[in-house]
């Protein structure tokens, strides 16, 4: 016997069931077929009268990605569809997870995120360094969203600024290539990409790299300026590495030593990898600047440096002593234009009178080339005469000086 027709009711709201699963997708692209999610009762009934609001986040999240689009849709007739949702970053094993309230939620079957098209090639940024080794850069073939695009192998080319070299193509290979560059100078080198294979990518990519100064090697005198006699020179002595560069945290010392007459040598202490003496000389002449290493550092010391003393300027005219003579020829009289200490001035070519007492003849004036004039004077009667000078071309020097000659 038969019973009289009956009806089972859908229970109440109870947890969620992807119907349609995502598929594996490019970056960027919406995921299809269309992502779907049931509402469905605790016995698994398909709700077809509820409109309830569900939300997809991701889940396993293997590449950092996000997930975008429409995010959260209302359910119709029980089913919840996700037409434009998108995934940005490549990877492999992605799971979504379906919410709703207080309902149970849903985790969906793991799927993957494909690159899309090359769009441009990017510079890593690469690791800073030293003068002393090569820098490894990477570039890459990139989509739009920063995903490496494996299967590119057309190559771009790598430009360098500043003093570093190793520039030229970089040859692309599984979306990837690289170039060591390497720089002789402590500097800030910037790199950009030129697109000389006409790919058409981007390739505005730019990085700055540092190379720092390497190991220190060696102290360095530098080319000190040439001065005057009994004025303070400053001699700079640098902490070095194998290129010239200077060395910031060196800070032991080195001893200056010099040839001639210079004073003011001795321990230069060396602070931040820089240090000072400052050399003094009475006498006009080429110094020759070295280094000992008294201190045991074991760096190189075998730098050099000439610093020229000149004489100062003229303060006086000096008659140097002259020979005697007889009044049957004459007699040669120098004068000399001297600075402070004696030197004679090199640079003066201004003249100064000559005065003889008795029957000499022969004063006047005499010419200065070079710091040195002479005059010959003559006397037909045997006597002693006195030279002195006289400043008639107004040059301010001191023109006291006098000499006998019989």
């Amino acid at each position: 016997m038969t019973s009289d027709a009956f009806a089972v009711q859908a229970g109440l709201a109870s947890q969620l069931r992807f119907r349609t699963q995502p598929r594996d997708t490019v970056a960027g692209a919406a995921i299809a077929p269309p992502i779907e999610v049931e509402i469905l009762d605790a016995s698994g009934n398909l709700l077809v009268g509820v409109t309830n609001a569900v939300s997809l986040v991701v889940s396993t999240d293997p590449g950092g990605g996000a997930l975008s689009g429409t995010t959260t849709v209302s359910a119709v007739a029980g089913v919840a569809t996700f037409d434009d949702v998108w995934v940005d970053e490549a990877a492999t094993g992605y799971t979504l997870i379906a919410s709703s309230g207080t309902l149970t939620s849903a985790t969906s079957n793991p799927f993957d995120i494909t690159p899309g098209a090359t769009s441009k090639f990017t510079i890593l940024d690469p690791t800073d360094g030293t003068v002393d080794n090569p820098i490894l850069v990477t570039v890459q073939a990139q989509d739009a969203f920063g995903n490496v695009v494996t299967n590119e192998i057309r190559g771009v080319t790598l430009l360098i600024s500043g003093s570093a070299t190793g520039e030229g193509r970089v040859n692309i290979l599984g979306g990837a290539g690289t170039l060591l560059i390497s720089d002789q100078v402590a500097e800030t080198v910037t790199l950009t990409l030129v697109d000389t294979e006409v790919t058409g990518f981007d390739v505005s990519s730019t990085q700055d790299v540092v190379f720092a100064e390497g190991m220190v090697s060696k102290f360095a005198i530098l080319n000190p300026v040439d001065g005057v006699v009994n004025e303070t020179v400053p001699v700079t002595v640098q902490a070095q590495d194998q290129f010239g560069n200077l060395v910031p945290d060196e800070n032991r010392d080195v001893t200056l030593a010099a040839s001639g007459s210079a004073t003011g040598v001795g321990l230069v202490d060396i602070v931040n990898g820089v240090g000072t003496r400052t050399i003094t000389d009475a006498v006009p002449e080429t110094v020759t600047l070295t280094l000992q290493d008294t201190q045991g550092t074991g760096l190189d010391v075998s730098s050099t440096q000439d610093v020229i003393f000149t004489t100062g300027a003229t303060v006086r005219y000096v008659i140097l002593d002259p020979t005697d003579g007889t009044v049957d020829g004459p007699i040669l009289v120098t004068v000399q234009a001297q600075d402070q200490f004696g030197n004679t001035s090199t640079g003066e070519f201004r003249g100064v009178t000559l005065l003889t007492t008795g029957s000499a003849n022969g004063g006047g004036r005499v010419d200065i080339v070079g710091g040195l004039g002479t005059a010959l004077i003559s006397d037909p009667v045997a006597e002693t005469v006195t030279l002195s000078l006289a400043d008639t071309e107004l040059t301010g020097a001191d023109v006291s000086s006098t000499q006998d000659v019989v």
